[in-house]
C-alpha cells in the first residue's frame, strides 16, 4: 500500500477527464465516483432491513450522477437528468489516469473475527484497527461536492456502546461522504473459527439519526467492481476509457431514503448490494471498503446528523 491516497473529484456529471488528487490519510487508495448520466430508475435497491430504516427502491438518481471517494473506491450509480459539470476542477485535481491491461489481484485475507470496525479504536486521524489484537485495520478517505464542507466526525460513547457521530450540511443537488478503506483486500464472506470457516450472510450495525432530505448510499467495494488502481495494486475492473471508469466500474449498494431516528441494530445482507458493474451483486468477497455516500434531493439544504455502531459481519 502506497503512502500516497488519491482520492479522485468528481462533480455532479460524468468525469471527462481521468484525474485523482491527494487525501491526507495514509495507507489507502484513492476513489472512484461514478456516474450513469440520465438513465432513469436505475439507483440500487435495499435488501432486507430491521430496525425501521426505508428502503428506497429504484429511484432517479441526483442529477444524472452521484459521486465516490476515498480509499477502496467508491462508485454508487446515479440516474435522472443532466447535471452541472466540474470535469475543469477534476482534470485540474492530478495527474491523467492510464488505461489498465491487468487486473489486479486481491490478496483475499481471511477474517478471524466478526467485527469489521469497532469505533472504539477509531483514531482522531480517521485510521482504525488493532493490529496486534487481530483486528481489521484501515483509515477514513472523506469526498464531498465541490464547495461542500467535510463532513464531521466524532467518536462519542465508551466500549461496548462507541459509536461514530457523521453531522454535516450538503447544498440541494450535491453530495459528501467518507470511505472506511480496508488495509487488506479481505474476504468477507467467511469467518475463519477453530472449527473451521463460518460464511457470513451480510453486516449489521446501529445506525439512526436524521438524513435531512438526503438519500443515504451504503456500498460494498469489492475488487470486482473496482477500477483497476495500478499505483495502489488495487481494482479488477478493467475500464474501456478514462472517461468511463466510474460507469463501467459501479459498487453494489443499498440505497436508504430515511433512518430510524435512534440508533437501531440494522441488518445488511449481502443479497440487498445490488447494481453493482461488471458484478451485479456480492456475496463478501474481495471487498476492499466501505462507502458512506450522502446525496441532498431535497428543495433545500440537507442536514445530516446520524451515528454508526460498530460494524459487524452476521452469520
Amino acid at each position: 500500500m502506497r503512502n500516497l491516497l488519491w482520492l479522485y473529484a468528481l462533480g455532479l456529471s460524468a468525469l471527462a477527464g481521468c484525474s485523482s488528487n491527494q487525501a491526507g490519510a495514509v495507507g489507502g487508495q484513492g476513489g472512484s465516483p461514478s456516474s450513469t448520466g440520465g438513465a432513469a430508475g436505475s439507483s440500487a435497491t435495499g435488501g432486507s432491513l430491521t430496525g425501521g430504516a426505508a428502503v428506497g427502491a429504484g429511484e432517479g438518481g441526483m442529477g444524472g450522477a452521484s459521486a465516490g471517494g476515498g480509499a477502496g473506491g467508491g462508485n454508487a450509480a446515479g440516474a435522472g437528468g443532466a447535471a452541472p459539470s466540474d470535469a475543469a476542477a477534476a482534470e485540474a485535481a492530478g495527474p491523467a489516469c492510464t488505461l489498465p491491461t491487468t487486473r489486479q489481484t486481491c490478496a483475499m485475507s481471511m477474517l478471524s473475527k466478526t467485527t469489521i470496525i469497532d469505533f472504539t479504536t477509531y483514531a482522531a486521524t480517521g485510521t482504525w484497527g488493532v493490529s496486534t489484537a487481530g483486528d481489521l485495520t484501515g483509515g477514513t478517505s472523506p469526498f464531498q461536492g465541490p464547495g461542500v464542507p467535510e463532513l464531521v466526525h466524532t467518536v462519542e460513547g465508551a466500549a461496548p456502546d462507541t459509536s461514530l457521530h457523521v453531522t454535516g450540511s450538503i447544498p440541494v443537488n450535491s453530495y459528501a461522504g467518507f470511505v472506511l478503506w480496508f488495509g487488506p483486500c479481505v474476504d468477507a464472506s467467511k469467518v475463519i473459527e477453530m472449527d473451521g470457516a463460518q460464511a457470513t450472510t451480510g453486516m449489521n450495525f446501529s445506525i439512526g439519526g436524521s438524513l435531512g432530505g438526503a438519500r443515504f448510499k451504503f456500498q460494498v467495494q469489492s475488487s470486482e467492481d473496482y477500477p483497476v488502481d495500478m499505483p495502489n495494486m488495487k481494482g479488477a475492473c478493467l475500464f474501456p476509457t478514462c472517461d468511463s471508469r466510474f460507469t463501467a466500474c459501479v459498487s453494489p449498494t443499498v440505497t436508504l431514503l430515511t433512518l430510524p431516528p435512534t440508533p437501531t441494530l440494522t441488518s445488511f445482507p449481502w443479497s440487498g448490494f445490488v447494481g453493482g458493474m461488471p458484478v451485479a451483486t456480492t456475496t463478501g468477497a474481495g471487498v476492499v471498503g466501505l462507502q458512506f455516500q450522502f446525496e441532498c434531493i431535497s428543495s433545500s439544504s440537507c442536514a445530516v446528523d446520524l451515528r454508526l455502531g460498530a460494524i459487524v459481519l452476521t452469520l
